[in-house]
């Protein structure tokens, strides 16, 4: 199985260009996140009669007279060749529901819950940042029967250490070149902006869920997968994700710049080969769609 979670960039004229990109890869999931309304008519169309047929999105399951504007104008989709039955999302007791999308996956023979998130920015959005990392963080904190998979734009850490540690948004640079937890951080605790993203960057793998781009190529090498430009500088920022059980067997991930850089979004989407997924036929077919 092949899963693709791409941050759209909320673009319209984009997105016809930004779906067929996608198709070339032969996923057999996709996650996107920054669908509007907008675009979400486009990526219907595009995906109408193709592979990925089974098809979910946030606002259809978001609250009753949901008005997406301002801030909470994106919603999340999810597109799979596979069956879905979409997850209900009181499992998450979030400010903004329409941020974690999930849905239980029919592949060959067992079930996979995957959840697309995508986390409100802290610059922009305070705290509201950190009810999301808490109530996604409580909602996966569980022993779970089926595999799961996390993915989406976390919008954290601020960046990775060589020894495996990471830097949240809630810490500083000391003089020694190490970090350090603020004491106040936009009128709260800096330890508990600090604990709400370290939770889910490395407290849900004792819960069976996994940073696979970290597992198979460890902390030697520097990734980024969103770029930010302040005159001739950039900084690169490791914000797109996909968390998952042991179980799936993940055996290659990597990001695919050449959408970031070609002009499609401002994010580089994340792709993950993992070892299972037959034909939903129940026949095994290799990449180019032959037996």
């Amino acid at each position: 199985m092949i899963l693709i979670s791409w941050n759209l960039n909320g673009r319209r004229r984009d997105t016809t260009a930004q779906i067929e990109a996608l198709l070339l890869r032969q996923p057999d999931v996709i996650a996107l996140q920054e669908v509007t309304l907008s675009s979400l008519p486009l990526i219907r169309e595009a995906l109408a009669g193709g592979r990925l047929s089974h098809l979910v999105d946030s606002f259809t399951m978001g609250p009753p007279n949901f008005k997406p504007s301002g801030p909470r104008r994106y919603c999340l989709l999810i597109a799979s060749r596979y069956p879905l039955v979409p997850e209900l999302p009181s499992r998450f007791q979030v400010p903004w529901p329409e941020r974690i999308l999930g849905a239980r996956l029919a592949i060959a023979d067992q079930h996979v819950l995957l959840y697309n998130t995508h986390i409100p920015p802290g610059s922009s959005n305070g705290w509201t940042k950190i009810e999301v990392l808490r109530g996604l963080f409580t909602g996966l904190a569980v022993a779970s029967a089926d595999a799961r998979i996390l993915c989406g734009d976390f919008n954290t850490p601020q960046t990775e250490l060589p020894d495996g540690g990471v830097v949240t948004w809630a810490q500083r640079p000391t003089n020694d070149g190490g970090w350090r937890v603020v004491g106040r951080l936009q009128n709260g605790l800096g330890s508990e902006w600090d604990s709400a993203e370290r939770q889910v960057l490395t407290g849900l793998a004792q819960y069976d869920l996994v940073d696979v781009y970290r597992m198979l190529h460890g902390y030697g090498t520097a990734e980024q997968s969103w770029i930010l430009r302040r005159g001739n500088r950039e900084v690169g920022r490791r914000f797109d994700h996909v968390f998952a059980s042991r179980g799936l067997a993940p055996q290659t991930c990597q990001y695919l710049h050449n959408l970031r850089e070609s002009g499609l979004s401002d994010h580089s989407p994340i792709e993950v080969r993992f070892g299972l997924g037959s034909d939903p036929t129940g026949v095994t077919c290799n990449r180019d769609g032959g037996i």
